[in-house]
């Protein structure tokens, strides 16, 4: 229940004096309660108080919780699956692991892989921003830059460092990253062929990273610009196949894609369109007003 927390803000929101609840009864509802609903996972003092005063035990523990220190929730990394990233999951929703502090605390290779069970998590979503972030001041559009990052994560993953970004990011500061590289893969070996990775989205088999696309899903449009060339002839279609993974596309790269006409990248997009009605993008497959992308679509 998130009674007590929905109290809680109204009461930050209201002006000092504001009557608190003396009914024991009341205070009894209220303690029903689970410690991660609790606002920045600790009783609220007024709460705590109030119930010292009546008698009543502060939650159904019989007692008053404590918020964690940031130290404290860093602690213990989360494990892949879903239930066992909820104490990071809490921390994050309730304010006491800031995004950024993401970034210095999971390994890299789990933006480059991302677990099943964190999908839907919410600290999931806020550290890849706060990587977008990041990469926007750090490296702004410099291709260069970019493309080390990416070969120096490969490169850590390949030597099971478990490296975060933060630690990523220094050595390509101080120099220290490998040079840059054409493409990188990671986990299984990347399709061959545009039609192996339409295979492969059609099985829903998404187990194979790529830190180019990684970083370029995060990028702004001048940046996907900069560093889209410099992948090859097969870069727009592997990365068309990279971004059909994401729940929501990314639509930056989406749109530079399609600008770019590459024939192989817009049948690998086509092709498994389903990948992209979520976030409503199929529309901008439509709009190209292509005979062969339009077939492919009617087909899907």
């Amino acid at each position: 229940m998130h009674v007590l927390a929905a109290l809680d803000l109204l009461y930050s929101l209201a002006p000092d004096g504001a009557p608190r609840p003396e009914d024991p009864e009341v205070l009894r509802a209220l303690a029903v309660y689970e410690p991660a609903t609790a606002p920045g996972l600790a009783t609220p003092r007024w709460f705590a108080d109030a119930c010292a005063v009546h008698g009543v035990p502060a939650s159904e523990d019989g007692f008053a919780y404590e918020a964690p220190g940031l130290a404290q929730v860093c602690a213990r990394l989360p494990e892949t699956y879903g239930s066992g990233a909820r104490h990071i999951e809490d921390a994050y929703a309730q304010g006491v692991l800031p995004a950024d502090e993401l970034l210095a605390l999971l390994p890299a290779r789990h933006m480059l892989l991302l677990p099943h069970g964190w999908g839907r998590l919410a600290f999931a979503d806020a550290w890849r921003a706060a990587l977008a972030r990041r990469l926007r001041t750090e490296l702004g559009a410099d291709p260069d830059a970019w493309l080390r990052l990416a070969a120096t994560a490969a490169a850590s993953e390949a030597a099971s460092e478990g490296s975060t970004w933060t630690q990523l990011l220094e050595r390509v500061r101080s120099g220290a990253g490998p040079a840059t590289s054409a493409e990188t893969s990671l986990g299984r070996a990347r399709p061959g062929t545009p039609d192996e990775a339409i295979g492969l989205l059609e099985r829903g088999d998404h187990l194979r990273g790529r830190p180019e696309g990684t970083l370029l899903c995060l990028a702004d449009a001048e940046v996907v610009e900069a560093v889209l060339p410099r992948l090859g002839s097969d870069g727009p279609w592997l990365l068309a196949a990279y971004l059909l993974r994401h729940d929501r596309t990314p639509l930056t790269v989406l749109d530079r894609l399609l600008a770019g006409r590459d024939r192989d990248a817009l049948r690998v997009l086509a092709a498994q369109s389903r990948w992209m009605k979520r976030s409503g993008a199929v529309e901008r497959l439509v709009d190209l007003d292509d005979p062969e992308v339009d077939l492919a679509l009617l087909r899907d």
